[in-house]
């Protein structure tokens, strides 16, 4: 036992040490690290693209080199060992095969044979300089590899770390920092259960088969096209407008979507997306790529703990309301329940199976929405400083998207950042974006709130409870049954059996809906307070 607890620790030792050994001084003296796990290495081995990588390919085509992720993070640590900061560095890059990945010149993904000694990617600074920092973003070359770079601040005690976006994403980043720090403090770092090579094996090999419902959804949707044409512009030519939510409005946010509807963030802020667009372009509906983290539980590959670029973008029509209107919202997060499977997959319809009719709606929409989720780290000594760095991306690449928008969590507060093409739309058009999307984000967070609307999960009713909506419309349908109670049986007893059987049967504490449109609903409440009289 205590020699697999050693070895779980990166050491070595055998029984014969143990029994020789009279002190634990001595024993320590004998211990040895044990070699850092390196993945088969091949020069032959070849990454099968994802639809994120066609797309980038497909776009971006000028200075590739010049498209990566940073984040600058704060050591909140007394003293800093510089040199265990080395050590898990060089562990974390050894034992994760994507610190290998190159792109050779015919545009392919292949991994070199071996990692270059760390100190060429891991350099000590005595004081923070801004211009080290934007030439280390400068720097990758794609056919060569080393797409990373580390940077350690000594006085500020400031940790620099920046990515060429082929090997990592925003998920992975806050992996990296984890595993970093993880390694720092215990000399142990996390395995992926699963390699990056293997997810983009799994996604190749997927056969797609769209229901009826994504077919019409995708088909029957009215297009918005932009009353200027526009061509593809240089992120140098971009403007950016940036907003944040206080915190106390934050948590009202938070608070609605995690106690309420346990669906996630995303539906709010589409939704009220949906009402702040309409109101500024005049269009009954728009439709948004929506760029996700790609992690689709729905793909049984576990890359929990897995380093790559897993992001999916995938289209969301959002119709234009002039005002919240509960069963239009249900109906909203209905749609979005449905496209889920489709998050990580949807591109393969247009990139890997050509023989796969694509769907009308497979082009790239004039906007894009990206939620990147909270960025904190498991470790109470890290803070993070910057988290969209404006070094990140050339100023000559392409930006493929007349307006971005997208979203994080940072310090309790929701941070929002509007990039748009100034020659589409003007900077006041953007200001007001800006404003009513925080405001109808708090009407519809506060509805939520006061209306106590607990929904545990929203579902599309049976063809047989459908029929009867659609009477109920018409007159009344109801069934009532009259029974007498015995004196000595106690009414509170059938009281909390009432409740009780509520609880049990997901039926009992459904209501039914018929939207504008005709789709039908049926919403389950997590409670369902029935007055006994």
């Amino acid at each position: 036992l205590m020699i697999n607890e050693i070895r779980k620790h990166g050491f070595r030792i055998s029984i014969q040490d143990i029994y020789n050994m009279s002190t634990i001084k001595d024993l320590l003296m004998c211990m040895t690290r044990l070699p850092t796990m390196i993945a088969k290495k091949s020069e032959s081995m070849t990454l099968a693209y994802l639809p994120i990588h066609y797309r980038f390919f497909e776009l971006i085509k000028t200075e590739r080199h010049h498209w990566n992720q940073s984040v600058l993070i704060k050591l909140n640590i007394e003293h800093v060992n510089s040199k265990k900061l080395e050590d898990a560095i060089l562990c974390l890059i050894n034992s994760h095969p994507i610190f290998r990945l190159k792109c050779n010149n015919e545009l392919k993904l292949v991994y070199k044979k071996s990692t270059p000694p760390l100190p060429h990617q891991f350099k000590l600074y005595e004081a923070y300089d801004e211009n080290i920092a934007r030439n280390s973003a400068q720097n990758f070359n794609l056919e060569e590899g080393n797409l990373y770079s580390f940077l350690f601040f000594k006085k500020e005690k400031l940790f620099f770390l920046n990515f060429h976006h082929l090997l990592c994403d925003g998920l992975s980043i806050r992996l990296i920092v984890d595993k970093i720090f993880d390694y720092y403090h215990t000399s142990n770092i996390q395995p992926e259960v699963n390699t990056y090579q293997t997810w983009c094996d799994t996604i190749n090999a997927i056969e797609i088969q769209l229901t009826s419902w994504y077919k019409n959804y995708l088909s029957q949707r009215p297009a918005f096209n932009l009353n200027k044409k526009y061509n593809t512009s240089s992120e140098k030519s971009m403007s950016i407008i940036n907003s944040v939510l206080n915190q106390e409005d934050s948590q009202t946010l938070f608070t609605a979507t995690s106690d309420y509807l346990k669906l996630g963030i995303n539906s709010v802020l589409l939704y009220s997306l949906s009402i702040a667009l309409g109101q500024m372009i005049h269009h009954n509906g728009v439709w948004v790529n929506m760029e996700s983290h790609g992690r689709c539980n729905t793909i049984p590959v576990d890359v929990s703990s897995t380093l790559g670029w897993f992001t999916s973008i995938y289209p969301v029509f959002l119709e234009y309301t002039n005002k919240f209107q509960l069963e239009r919202f249900l109906q909203f997060v209905m749609e979005m329940e449905n496209i889920k499977p489709y998050h990580a997959t949807f591109g393969i319809l247009k990139y890997q199976k050509k023989n796969i009719p694509a769907p009308q709606r497979i082009k790239n929409h004039p906007i894009k929405f990206n939620y990147l989720g909270q960025f904190s780290s498991s470790h109470k000594d890290l803070e993070f400083i910057n988290l969209v760095h404006k070094y990140d991306i050339s100023p000559n690449c392409e930006a493929p998207y007349p307006l971005e928008i997208e979203l994080y969590i940072y310090d309790n507060k929701l941070h929002m950042s509007f990039k748009f093409n100034p020659d589409i739309f003007s900077t006041e058009s953007i200001k007001s974006l800006s404003k009513s999307y925080k405001e109808y984000q708090l009407i519809i967070s506060r509805y939520l709130i006061c209306a106590n609307l607990k929904i545990n999960h929203v579902s599309i009713p049976t063809p047989t409870a459908r029929v009867m909506i659609d009477q109920k419309i018409k007159g009344a349908y109801i069934e009532q049954f009259l029974f007498k109670i015995k004196p000595n049986i106690s009414f509170n007893k059938i009281e909390r059996s009432w409740c009780k059987l509520t609880h049990q049967h997901e039926i009992l504490r459904s209501g039914f809906y018929k939207t504008p449109n005709g789709s039908y609903l049926q919403v389950i409440f997590k409670y369902m307070n029935t007055p006994c009289l």
